[in-house]
């Protein structure tokens, strides 16, 4: 080391300053270390060790003449402490600290610092479970990361200093991105101890005919829950500071238990025999035929909203009576909307933009986020109060994407996890106009957005990143509302009145995805899916298997009530692999748990990316069908916004489990056509939500 620190202050000679000022005195590049504390006892064992030459009780005294500053404190005391030593330090002098939080505390920390001195942010991860000067010893960091986390306005000079002092101590260092820092030690650090805690609370608290459970622990538990004696106050503070990224680490990790407590569920359903709500699939041979599928389940949900708020009598063929849209339509005749299905067309009694009544009752949207966003975004111009709600699953799904631009608008929407999750709460009334530019590329926000539009005065917009789907924007103008669509966006003019319509409601792309796959994937095959909805913003699914190769024609192309339809031609197909990313992935996003399954038996690895919305579907789509093609032999890879999947010659067989996803059950039935042996789908029940007749459908065209 070529250079000498004349005076080092540190303030806060516990486990960490204390251990990093040994470390520089045995290294001889200190001359005189100044601790500095509150602890009178702390601060005098730190000094009759020998860890510091000298004591102050004042930082701002202690730091005089100092070259350089090591804040060894709280994370939430780091900025306060930088505030109070900012007019004593000398010009020149360096401060960095070893917090493990570090975007907020370099912003606010170099906002601090006066001119000619330098602050540098950094981390050494290293520690025990013990504090104190008495904890501190030599070696701590000796082949430790410390990361150092500069930025533009960081001073070259003053990071080399510091990174050549941690290099002194025995640390291997590194340099990072202040929020990247805090993204990976939320999931490597922060996580860890906050499940430590909820262990040792969950067992602690936990009672085994009066015994305490505790008192059962070996070894194994205490290793893993040894870092629960850490200083709950300072992990308190850490945990509020990252509070952003350690909320998504703790929201993956939850994500994640689900899936060997399914996994669990599915071994008991198959050492117990096939329960009610699973199902055995057999390979086939081919899949030949001609099926039509149901209707479309998204313009079944709008043609009984803009139905229920238009003048007159609207009659929908085709309708999708699947349980998400019997959701909606349960939802409305609440509202006092007459509803008459006669089996063959259903006929809405509409009664106008303002002929809704108050509900009774919570209305329940069963499973069905179209159902929960769009019906909030119709209740938030209403006179009345109303409550929605959903099942379980549903109400862990995100609600604050569309309850944010509904309270511009003037909405008043409370909900738990303020109003990111149902139940919602919602007092109707008058809205404002707005322009919106939406975050994510979601057809239900945008539908959201333009149902409350109707109630507001004068022209709102949306715009998003990508087109979504446009059903809203063809339905709305074909119940004569006064809309204009622009490029990845909608202005809708408030006040107009709606007229009835005679709908013809195509079949659903989306369930038609499933029998393409299934034909593309099996040998010999040749399939007519007659009367789909072939909606532009919605063909991203044969525009992605196309590319890999799949044989699909679009025969009799034509249109129904706006909608463009066509009867669609499917033959077995050599696939390859292909990179999904992009402008095509909100126009297939619901498809692609089928177009996983497609992957699964290309040739090559499908990359899939810019898919981050699969994570907050029915389930976590992204992980449901990682853990589940793993079980059938693929090799996958998660990322946070994708996977990649590795075809394989031949699927395995064995048990797989839906999460409760209706896309995920019909998906891996049909990877089950092409495995070695039978495959166990388990929670079957949820196929019902949008496809009650899958199942026969799927055994109508299998040969065997």
């Amino acid at each position: 080391m070529s250079f000498i620190i004349e005076r080092l202050a540190i303030v806060g000679v516990g486990l960490i300053g204390g251990s990093f000022a040994i470390a520089l005195r045995e290294a001889g590049v200190v001359k005189t270390i100044v601790g500095i504390g509150r602890s009178k006892a702390n601060l005098e064992q730190a000094l009759a060790l020998g860890i510091v030459d000298e004591i102050s009780y004042s930082a701002t005294e202690g730091v005089r003449d100092a070259q350089l500053v090591f804040l060894s404190v709280p994370v939430c005391s780091i900025p306060t402490t930088v505030q109070e030593i900012a007019a004593a330090i000398p010009p020149g002098c360096i401060v960095t600290d070893g917090g493990s939080v570090k975007a907020e505390i370099v912003r606010e920390c170099e906002g601090l610092m006066p001119p000619g001195c330098f602050f540098v942010g950094g981390h050494p991860i290293a520690g025990t479970e013990h504090s104190g000067a008495a904890a501190a010893f030599a070696t701590l960091y000796r082949g430790k990361r410390c990361i150092l986390t500069p930025t533009s306005n960081t001073d070259p000079l003053a990071l080399d200093i510091v990174s050549r002092l941690w290099k002194a101590t025995g640390a291997v260092v590194c340099s990072m991105e202040p929020g990247h820092h805090d993204r990976i030690l939320a999931e490597i650090s922060h996580l860890p101890h906050v499940v430590a805690y909820a262990l040792v609370h969950a067992v602690g608290t936990a009672d085994a005919e009066g015994e305490n459970v505790l008192s059962y622990t070996a070894g194994g538990f205490r290793d893993f829950t040894r870092i629960a004696s850490s200083d709950p106050d300072m992990w308190r503070d850490i945990a509020l500071m990252n509070r952003e990224a350690l909320l998504a680490s703790i929201d993956g990790f939850s994500a994640s238990l689900a899936i060997p407590r399914w996994y669990l569920v599915a071994r008991i359903i198959i050492i117990n025999g096939v329960s009610v709500n699973s199902i055995t699939i057999n390979p086939v041979s081919s899949i030949k035929g001609e099926i039509t599928v149901p209707g479309d389940k998204s313009i079944s949900h709008r043609s009984i909203m803009l139905g229920a708020i238009a003048n007159g009598a609207t009659t929908v063929k085709g309708f999708l009576r699947g349980e998400d849209n019997m959701s909606t339509m349960k939802a409305f005749r609440a509202m006092g909307i007459d509803i008459n299905d006669d089996g063959d067309r259903i006929t809405i009694q509409g009664k106008g933009l303002h002929g809704l009544t108050e509900p009774t009752d919570v209305l329940d949207c069963g499973n069905s986020g179209t159902t929960i966003r769009l019906i909030t975004g119709l209740l938030a111009g209403q006179s009345f109060f109303s409550v929605v709600t959903g099942d379980q699953y549903l109400r862990k799904r995100p609600m604050k994407r569309v309850v944010e631009p509904l309270t511009r608008m003037g909405a008043r929407i409370l909900g738990r996890n303020q109003g990111s999750l149902a139940p919602l709460a919602i007092n109707g009334g008058a809205l404002n106009a707005i322009g919106y530019e939406s975050q994510v590329s979601s057809a239900q926000v945008k539908s959201a957005i333009m149902l409350a539009g109707m109630y507001a005065d004068g022209l709102t917009s949306v715009r998003e990143p990508h087109l979504s789907r446009d059903h809203s924007e063809r339905m709305f103008r074909l119940f004569g509302a006064s809309l204009e669509v622009f490029n990845c966006g909608v202005t809708i003019r408030g006040g107009v009145e709606l007229q009835a319509q005679e709908i013809t409601v195509p079949g659903d792309i989306s369930s038609a995805a499933f029998f393409m796959v299934a034909a593309l994937i099996t040998p010999g095959s040749e399939l007519l899916i007659r009367n789909v909805g072939v909606n532009p913003t919605r063909t991203g699914v044969i525009d992605i298997l196309k590319a890999m190769g799949g044989n699909i024609e679009l025969l009799d192309e034509r249109e129904l009530s706006g909608e463009p339809v066509a009867d669609l031609l499917v033959r077995s197909s050599r696939l390859k692999a292909i990179d999904i990313a992009g402008s095509v992935v909100p126009r297939a996003i619901d498809e692609f748990p089928a177009i996983c399954v497609a992957a699964a038996c290309a040739e090559g690895r499908t990359t899939i990316r810019d898919a981050r919305e699969l994570r907050v579907k029915e389930t976590d789509r992204i992980a449901a069908m990682a853990v589940n093609l793993r079980h059938l032999g693929v090799v996958v890879d998660e990322c946070d916004d994708g996977m990649d999947i590795t075809g394989v010659e031949r699927l395995s067989g064995g048990s797989v489990e839906s999460f409760g996803d209706h896309r995920i059950a019909m998906s891996l039935s049909v990877a089950a056509l092409v495995s070695t042996e039978a495959v166990i789908v388990s929670d079957t029940d949820c196929v019902a939500t949008s496809f009650p007749s899958f199942f026969q459908l799927l055994e109508k065209v299998s040969c065997r």
